[in-house]
């Protein structure tokens, strides 16, 4: 029965005591624990009952071991400290955190073993503490060796004993988690992706910083717990992605997004389910990248890619290994292999054995050192048949000058070879026929007659004096004059002109003194081309007595030589634009690339701690790059179409006048403050047939060059005029000027005056000028004056 009443009233109490609020411990003089305080008013709560029942008190000595036992069964570490901060009581639990044995901690204290307060604070807060009457707070221990962990304190100061009871919990672990958990709410909070979570119906409960620039929202309260279907422009498209992922569990793709201001961007998801224990899913996460620059960048890769892809000449890129990584399809076409067979392979599987090791040492010399290299290999197509080819080598760098790749240039001559093969045994079997003739001449004075008089070549004998000792008949059609008037006559008593004369003097007199044939061409002065090999006649004792000539009417091989001549220059002039091209295109492609792949880099690294003025800049760093690339491959298109003839007039009835005030209207934006443009027109009303693309070529070229090459400003002034049946236009401006001894080769392709090196350009806007005014049948001129500025004159027949 007194157990019975003791028991209750120990629940009775505790209860009683557990729901007192905290402020009523808080309201106290000293505060205590709540668990502290339970003990003390339960032991006297059953001490008054157990007097009233007249019940024997359990002796001081019981408690003490129930005390004890508590406090060493209790998972936090125990101190009992004087108020000078030095231990009087341990237990176990905190011998194990701070790896001391009790009897090592006892002659310690506090500032022994605290790690983030000076033994001066320790004992500031020490006296602190002793006011309060009590204190919960965090620190740092140190333990025995050296190890820092992190400690939470609940301490009561009892001030009739002046002693503090202390309880000290680990909390390294749970600091650890709440810090890394907190890096993680920074890092999908500050992520460049947008970041969104719902719960398993699509509702939103969370979006970050970028979630609501991206879509243009102020706050999460505009967004937060409305349907997700409902920030993209198709919801049922939402909705399948919902199904999908609680099927499966992940998606990837695409999604049009509307803004808060309706405007819309394509938006590319990665989304994911999380679960519980028990298998549910009990949120959705999405992290989501705006496509929008991404696709505008994949149209200007993909126009590029075209323009490399559908050149008429073949295109190799190679590893610094020299192994192929892309052929485009004039390769294909050239060699008959397919892509797949020749990716990851060297070009040697190409070679055809006929080139020589030194030309492949001397190529390769030429690459290393980072020079370009061109010469004409015979190479091997997949059937095993044999082509030439023009092949032009260059290095590709990176921004910090190491070669990446190289760029191989391949254009097909075997037509122009094999031509050039057959002149050559045309040309050796018309000497071994001369020869053959001459050596049956020698042998009778009469068969060399009959012969001479059939012969389709011009024979002629002469003698050591340059006299004729006979001439055949076609002669006489070569050079209209008889057969009999050149007998026992020099070619200069003939009346040949004077340089004629002098070549077949010198060439007779050199048969005569080497005594071995020679062979010389030229032109009478009719417009025929001869081909006349000189042979001599040996007598009894083996001197040269007379020369037998035979001349060949060559005038069509001569013009066909032209042709091929001409055909030469045209294919070399187009490689050097080629290899221009190469040049210019490695130094003026460099530097819009590097400064897109700078701001992109910037954009990718920094762009959340960015404001809009500061990632706009960087944007339109980018896009003025590509629209420089974009000109750029515009202005060698251009160039390209007009080398290959394929610009055709185009002409229209325009309003001229009314053409160039919408254009400088536009031009402004590039003038700046600087320049001042004047317009003189006198032909308003008037309406001209004129190329509409190319004469805005025209006009867009020299008022840019106006500009340009006047950095420091001035007058640009623009005057067209009709006079008679010609259009008249005239820019002026008041720069740099043009060297008088380079003005001859401004209209080059690539051209660039010694004094325009520092200023950005390509050399190729006056070239497409000229070609411009050209197919309109116009004339082009230019007046200028070093640092004077410069005049061009367009004169256009109407």
């Amino acid at each position: 029965m007194q157990t019975l009443i003791i028991s209750i009233s120990y629940i009775v109490f505790g209860i009683t005591w557990w729901f007192l609020p905290d402020e009523f411990f808080q309201s106290t003089i000293i505060t205590f624990d709540k668990w502290l305080i339970f003990i003390i008013l339960s032991s006297t709560a059953n001490y008054i009952i157990l007097r009233s029942y007249k019940i024997k008190v359990i002796s001081n000595k019981t408690i003490k071991e129930q005390y004890a036992g508590l406090v060493d069964t209790t998972l936090d570490g125990y101190w009992l400290v004087n108020s000078k901060g030095n231990f009087i009581d341990v237990n176990n639990n905190y011998c194990r955190l701070s790896g001391y044995s009790k009897d090592e901690l006892l002659k310690l204290g506090i500032t022994d073993i605290e790690a983030s307060e000076t033994p001066e604070e320790t004992e500031n807060h020490i006296k602190k503490v002793i006011e309060k009457g009590a204190d919960r707070f965090e620190t740092k221990h140190k333990t025995k060796d050296g190890k820092i962990w992190d400690a939470e304190i609940s301490t009561v100061y009892l001030r009739a004993k002046e002693q503090f009871v202390v309880f000290i919990r680990d909390i390294s672990e749970r600091k650890r988690m709440v810090n890394e958990l907190q890096l993680k709410e920074n890092a999908i909070s500050n992520s460049i992706n947008a970041v969104v979570m719902c719960d398993q119906n699509g509702i939103i409960n969370y979006v970050n910083k970028s979630f609501l620039k991206m879509w243009g929202y102020d706050s999460e309260s505009e967004i937060l717990y409305k349907d997700s279907s409902s920030f993209v422009e198709h919801p049922e498209k939402a909705h399948d992605v919902i199904v999908h992922l609680k099927k499966y569990g992940n998606w990837i793709g695409e999604l049009t997004a509307l803004r808060k201001d309706w405007t819309k961007f394509v938006a590319r998801i990665t989304a994911s389910v999380v679960k519980d224990e028990k298998g549910n899913i009990s949120r959705m996460y999405a992290s989501i990248i705006d496509m929008t620059e991404h696709k505008k960048y994949e149209k200007e890769i993909y126009k590029l890619t075209q323009a490399v892809e559908q050149n008429p000449v073949s295109i190799i890129i190679t590893d610094p290994k020299g192994n192929i990584e892309y052929v485009n399809k004039k390769f294909i076409e050239m060699t008959g292999f397919s892509r797949e067979e020749v990716i990851n392979k060297n070009p040697r599987i190409l070679q055809s054995g006929l080139t020589s090791k030194e030309m492949y040492k001397s190529m390769w010399k030429s690459l290393i050192e980072g020079k370009e290299w061109h010469g004409e290999i015979q190479n091997k197509k997949k059937d095993g048949s044999y082509y030439w080819q023009i092949l032009i080598l260059s290095p590709i760098r990176d921004v910090d000058g190491k070669i990446i790749h190289y760029l191989a240039i391949q254009r097909d001559i075997t037509d122009r070879k094999n031509l050039e093969e057959e002149l050559s045994k045309y040309r050796e079997h018309l000497e071994d026929l001369v020869e053959k003739r001459t050596i049956e001449l020698s042998a009778s004075e009469e068969k060399f007659r009959a012969l001479a008089a059939n012969s389709e070549d011009a024979i002629m004998r002469f003698d050591r004096f340059n006299r004729h000792l006979y001439t055949n008949p076609i002669a006489f059609k070569m050079t209209a004059i008889p057969p009999e008037s050149f007998i026992g006559k020099t070619h200069r008593e003939l009346g040949f002109p004077n340089y004629l004369v002098d070549l077949w003097e010198e060439a007779i007199q050199k048969v005569f003194i080497s005594k071995t044939k020679s062979r010389i061409e030229f032109q009478l002065p009719n417009g025929i081309w001869i081909d006349w090999i000189l042979v001599p006649e040996f007598d009894k004792n083996g001197s040269v007595y007379t020369i037998i000539t035979s001349g060949r009417d060559i005038t069509l091989i001569k013009e066909y030589e032209k042709r091929i001549e001409e055909s030469l220059q045209k294919e070399k002039k187009i490689n050097e634009l080629k290899s221009k091209f190469i040049s210019t295109a490695s130094h003026e492609f460099r530097t819009p690339l590097t400064a897109i792949q700078s701001s992109a880099q910037m954009i990718k690294r920094y762009s959340h701690k960015w404001n809009k003025e500061k990632l706009d800049e960087h944007y339109n760093r980018i896009d003025e790059s590509i629209s420089y690339l974009t000109q750029l491959m515009d202005d060698v298109l251009t160039i390209s179409r007009s080398e290959n003839e394929k610009n055709i007039l185009q002409p229209e009835l325009i309003n001229l006048d009314e053409f160039l005030k919408m254009f400088l209207e536009n031009i402004n934006y590039i003038k700046g403050t600087k320049h001042e443009i004047i317009y003189d027109s006198s032909i308003s009303g008037k309406m001209f047939m004129l190329d509409n693309k190319l004469f805005k070529s025209i006009i867009n070229n020299l008022l840019s060059n106006a500009i340009k090459y006047s950095p420091d400003g001035g007058k640009v002034e623009i005057k067209i005029e009709q006079i008679e049946n010609d259009l008249i236009i005239k820019v002026k401006d008041e720069g740099i000027g043009i060297p008088q001894d380079e003005i001859d080769f401004i209209f080059n392709s690539f051209y660039r005056t010694k004094n325009a090196m520092n200023i950005t350009g390509t050399g190729l806007g006056l070239d497409i000028v000229k070609r411009a005014v050209e197919l309109h049948k116009g004339t082009i001129s230019v007046a200028s004056k070093i640092e004077h500025g410069t005049e061009f004159t367009i004169k256009i027949p109407l």
